[in-house]
C-alpha cells in the first residue's frame, strides 16, 4: 500500500464542491448565517485556537466553518482483522477521503466529501466519487463531535451492552491524542468510532465484517486540516441568481478508444443533457432537483435524478461572485492541495462579443483528472466546462444552454 504523507498543518488552501461537475460524474460512471473562516490552525495543534470550544452547547465544534477541511486515508480489505492503514496487509481500494464545509447554516452543515482512489504504486489519487448532504451540528453525520457532549460521556462498565465506550490515548504518526472510543457490534458486524476529546474531531472510523467464510474491513484515519483560502468563500448569492428557476446544460460524454496496432477506433460519443431545477433558495443555499438523461446509440437513453445543494462557496461549481470573478487574473493560482496533489489556477480571461469570460481549471498531478470551468464574470453562472478522467478514458464537455 502506498505511505500515507505526512499530516499538514496550518496550511492554507481549499478544496470545494463542484456541482456541475458532480453531475456530470455521475453521466460519466452512467448512472445561513455565514460563520467566519479567517482561522486556519489545526483544531488538533496543542496551541491551535481549536481547543477552547467546550463550553459550546449550540451548533457544530468552532472548527467546523465554511472552506474547513479535513483529510482521511484509509481502505478495503479482505480476510484482515481490525487494524490501522498502515498496518493493513492485503488492502485493496486504498483511498483518500475529503470532507469539506460547504456552509453552515442555521439547520446544519454542507458537507460535500470526496474520494480520491490510489490505483496503483505511484500513481496519483484519481477523483472518483462526489457527494453533497446536510448533516446535523452535533456529530456532522458522524463525522466530530461536540466537545461538551465528550465530555458528559462515562465510560461503559457493562460487558454486554451493544454499544462500548472508552478513553484512552490515540497515536497518528507519533502523536498522541486524548481519545473517546464508540465499539458497536450488531450480529457479525464490528464499527469502532474514536474521536479527539479535546476538539471532537473524528480520528478514526472502521467497519469489520467477518463470518466463518469471510472477513472484510473498511477504515479511514485522520491525515490533516487546513481552512480553504478561495476568493469566493463566504459569498452569498445575487438577487439575479436567487430569481432563476431552472438552467440546462447540453453536452457530450466521450469515451476515448485506446490507441491499438492497425486499428483506428473512433471515439465513442454521447449527447446528455442536465437539467437544474431550483427548488429552495437563500443567500447562503439553494436546494436543486437535477434530471440527467444520456442518449444512447443503441437501446433505450438512461435516465436519472437526484437532489442536491449548492453554496456559493463550492470549488468550481455553478456559481462564484461576480464580484470576485472580476478581480482574478490569468495565470493566478488559486490553490494546491498537498494531500491530493491538485492545483487550481485561472488559465484564461477573455471577451466574447463583449462579454467576460473566467476560465479556471484544477489539475490533478501527473496523468490525473482535471476540471475546466468558465464563468460569465457578469452574471456569475458556470457557461461551459470540460473534465477529464484519464483512469476511466473519458472526458466530459457540457454547455449552458437555457437560463429560466
Amino acid at each position: 500500500m502506498n505511505q500515507r504523507p505526512p499530516r499538514t498543518h496550518d496550511d492554507p488552501g481549499s478544496m470545494h464542491g463542484t456541482l456541475l461537475a458532480v453531475a456530470l460524474l455521475m453521466i460519466a460512471l452512467l448512472l445561513a448565517p455565514k460563520a467566519n473562516a479567517d482561522n486556519g490552525a489545526n483544531p488538533l495543534e496543542r496551541t491551535g485556537q481549536g481547543g477552547n470550544n467546550q463550553a459550546q452547547q449550540a451548533g457544530p465544534p468552532e472548527w467546523v466553518v465554511p472552506g474547513a477541511r479535513f483529510t482521511q486515508y484509509g481502505a478495503t480489505a479482505q480476510g484482515s482483522r481490525e487494524v490501522k492503514p498502515e498496518r493493513v496487509s492485503g488492502a485493496a481500494g486504498t483511498s483518500f477521503v475529503q470532507y469539506d464545509v460547504v456552509a453552515v447554516t442555521e439547520v446544519g452543515v454542507v458537507i460535500e466529501s470526496r474520494i480520491y482512489m490510489e490505483t496503483g504504486p505511484n500513481t496519483p489519487a484519481q477523483l472518483t466519487n462526489t457527494n453533497t448532504a446536510l448533516v446535523d451540528h452535533a456529530t456532522g453525520g458522524g463525522l466530530w463531535m461536540r466537545p461538551a457532549d465528550i465530555a458528559a460521556e462515562q465510560p461503559t462498565t457493562d460487558e454486554n451492552a451493544a454499544t462500548k465506550i472508552e478513553k484512552g490515548p490515540y497515536e497518528i504518526d507519533g502523536d498522541t491524542y486524548d481519545a473517546i472510543y464508540y465499539t458497536t457490534r450488531q450480529g457479525n458486524t464490528t464499527q469502532r468510532r474514536v474521536y479527539d476529546q479535546r476538539t471532537g474531531i473524528q480520528l478514526y472510523q472502521s467497519d469489520l465484517t467477518e463470518d466463518t467464510q469471510n472477513r472484510s474491513h473498511a477504515y479511514t484515519e485522520y491525515v490533516g486540516y487546513r481552512v480553504a483560502q478561495l476568493p469566493w468563500i463566504g459569498t452569498e448569492f445575487t438577487q439575479q441568481i436567487q430569481g432563476l428557476t431552472k438552467l440546462t446544460y447540453r453536452g457530450e460524454l466521450v469515451s476515448v478508444m485506446p490507441p491499438a496496432p492497425d486499428l483506428n477506433m473512433p471515439d465513442l460519443r454521447y449527447g446528455f443533457e442536465a437539467e437544474i431545477a431550483f427548488q429552495a433558495v437563500t443567500p447562503h443555499l439553494i436546494g436543486v432537483n437535477i434530471a440527467f438523461e444520456l442518449d444512447m446509440p443503441q437501446g433505450p437513453d438512461q435516465t436519472n435524478e437526484k437532489r442536491d445543494l449548492v453554496a456559493p462557496g463550492q470549488r468550481l461549481g455553478l456559481y462564484i461572485h461576480p464580484d470576485v470573478l472580476s478581480r482574478l487574473e490569468n495565470g493566478q493560482v488559486l490553490d494546491e492541495d498537498p494531500a491530493i496533489g491538485y492545483r487550481i489556477v485561472v488559465t484564461d480571461v477573455y471577451q466574447v462579443q463583449g462579454v467576460t469570460l473566467v476560465e479556471i481549471t484544477e489539475q490533478g498531478r501527473g496523468n490525473c483528472y482535471y476540471n475546466k470551468a468558465t464563468y460569465d464574470a457578469s452574471v456569475g453562472l458556470q457557461v461551459a466546462s470540460e473534465w477529464t478522467q484519464p483512469a476511466m478514458s473519458q472526458r466530459i464537455e457540457s454547455q449552458l444552454d437555457a437560463v429560466e
